[in-house]
């Protein structure tokens, strides 16, 4: 058996229905100074910190909360309200200081080509791609998700045909991959030249565990990269979460639900597991969407937990925000 949870347009849904998840082992509280730090928790409820550093990171951080869109700084913590909707604040551009009305992977590259969702006409998800002037270059109904953008090209998935397309950035051309014994809802993200997804792995015919799987945009081939790991009744449950900084899967492995295990998948049949880490007995909890920037990895969970392994940490440690936002999920890298 298997089970994949789809990674993109469903932040909206589960931020009404988030899931209570139990603590993770470790406190993190303000210093003196102001500074965000790490606190490993004691077993005893009367002295629960027993050792603390200090999070060295110092970027801004957009992103998504129960509050609205902003921007979350470290070390302090602080947080400035965008002061536009959660419709319009979706994804940050560093370069202009602006929030843009699409998630990041509709952006591409250069920032001059904007991919936008639009659900709220005709129960359908209807695409439309613009320049940066805001003219139409390309629209199309019936659309599942915008997968993101590669190698200079804009990737989607199809609800009608259940297809994998390719739109050429004028948006004048539009191909259909062909990526044989996998639908178009198999596929998550792109990165430079590769599309990541997920999908029950061909060569096994026993349990058919999900497998992450990428399709190679320049010898046009598809691999597997990675399985997950069954669990007792050999039954597989995940998703792919984000990306690396360098393009690379981050991959949630929820086919034990009492222990879900993050990994990055570097190489083919490798990977890196990031949580849990260090030996803690750690709490159970469902990630949202992930993030690699050149601090780290970011990540956020249904109920609004904030996790990171950036400032040099190795695996995935729990961040408070001390204004009480629940964050949900990132408009960009930290800066």
């Amino acid at each position: 058996m298997k089970s994949r949870e789809r990674f993109g347009g469903r932040l909206t849904a589960v931020i009404t229905c988030a899931v209570a998840l139990a603590a993770l082992g470790l406190a993190v509280v303000m210093n003196r100074h102001g500074s965000l730090i790490l606190a490993n928790a004691g077993s005893s409820s009367t002295q629960r910190v027993l050792t603390t550093s200090v999070l060295p990171v110092t970027c801004t951080l957009p992103v998504r909360t129960d509050k609205g869109p902003g921007l979350l700084s470290f070390p302090t913590g602080a947080f400035s309200q965008a002061g536009v909707s959660a419709q319009r604040g979706r994804a940050y551009s560093a370069t202009t200081g602006q929030w843009l009305p699409t998630e990041p992977a509709g952006v591409s590259t250069d920032e001059q080509r904007l991919a936008t969702l639009d659900s709220t006409k005709g129960g359908t998800s209807t695409l439309q791609l613009l320049d940066r002037k805001g003219n139409v270059l390309f629209t199309r109904p019936r659309v599942r998700s915008i997968v993101g953008w590669a190698a200079g090209e804009l990737y989607i998935t199809t609800s009608d045909t259940d297809q994998l397309l390719r739109i050429s950035t004028d948006g004048r051309s539009t191909t259909a991959v062909t990526t044989a014994g996998f639908p178009g809802d198999a596929w998550y993200v792109a990165a430079k030249d590769a599309i990541w997804g997920m999908a029950p792995d061909p060569g096994d015919k026993q349990t058919h565990a999900l497998a992450v799987i990428r399709f190679d945009i320049n010898s046009q081939l598809v691999s597997v990269w990675s399985r997950l790991q069954p669990d007792s009744t050999g039954s597989t449950s995940g998703s792919i979460v984000g990306l690396t900084s360098t393009g690379k899967p981050i991959v949630a492995d929820l086919s034990d639900r009492s222990r879900p295990t993050i990994r990055i998948v570097t190489a083919q049949r490798t990977a890196t597991q990031i949580y849990p880490g260090g030996g803690r007995t750690d709490a159970a909890l469902r990630p949202l969407h992930a993030m690699g920037d050149a601090h780290g990895i970011w990540l956020t969970t249904v109920d609004g937990e904030l996790y990171a392994s950036a400032g040099g940490l190795t695996t995935l440690q729990r961040i408070n925000v001390p204004g009480g936002q629940h964050v949900y999920a990132f408009g960009g890298p930290c800066n």
